[in-house]
């Protein structure tokens, strides 16, 4: 039965549709998306979590490509009305991450956070970009925050770009705490992170 093998959890928590998502797997997650739309509703799937808690457009935040993204974006954009859809867009998971903090942590993909942050702008308003940018975690961190914890070098400089169209530069290196992470352990590079704010 097809709808039995779609529903089964496996790894995490997740289904085959979710599972597709982390390998980056563009041509089974096009055809997997394209079943559950068939045989399951639109809120059954999309509210579908993981054992984190997390639904299928916070994990297309963490691992997803722009192209897997868009196409979840168009169908539920086309099926929710425009409320439903900010506030889908707006979840947070357990942690109180919203899709930036996602995205900054584990994709690597500069062109997925480009397209995550048009996507707030562009349908939500400046305003509303601006409060996901200085948004914080329980952990008390900004996007920014995450890019650096998690050694996502690229992510930083590119997501700093975005910051200073918004921000003091002054209120960025408030925001990212940077007294703390000069004592980080962490592998990044801080010196290339003070040189950005020295700019």
């Amino acid at each position: 039965n097809l709808r039995l093998i779609l529903i089964k959890k496996e790894f995490e928590g997740r289904n085959a549709l979710l599972n597709s998502i982390s390998s980056q797997n563009e041509a089974i997650f096009f055809f997997l998306l394209d079943a559950y739309s068939r045989i399951f509703t639109l809120n059954d799937f999309i509210h579908e979590t993981d054992d984190f808690n997390e639904n299928i457009l916070q994990i297309l935040a963490r691992y997803g490509t722009v192209s897997m993204l868009e196409l979840l974006i168009n169908k539920i954009e086309a099926q929710l009305t425009i409320e439903e859809f900010k506030k889908f867009v707006k979840l947070k998971n357990d942690k109180g991450e919203n899709l930036l903090h996602l995205a900054a942590q584990d994709n690597k993909n500069e062109q997925s956070i480009e397209y995550l942050i048009n996507l707030i702008g562009t349908k939500f308003g400046t305003n509303e970009l601006k409060r996901t940018l200085i948004e914080v975690n329980k952990y008390k961190r900004i996007p920014l925050y995450c890019a650096v914890r998690f050694n996502s070098i690229d992510i930083f400089h590119f997501l700093f770009s975005i910051y200073v169209n918004f921000f003091m530069k002054f209120e960025i290196k408030k925001m990212c705490e940077i007294k703390e992470l000069e004592f980080s352990k962490n592998v990044f590079s801080f010196f290339r992170v003070d040189i950005c704010f020295s700019l």
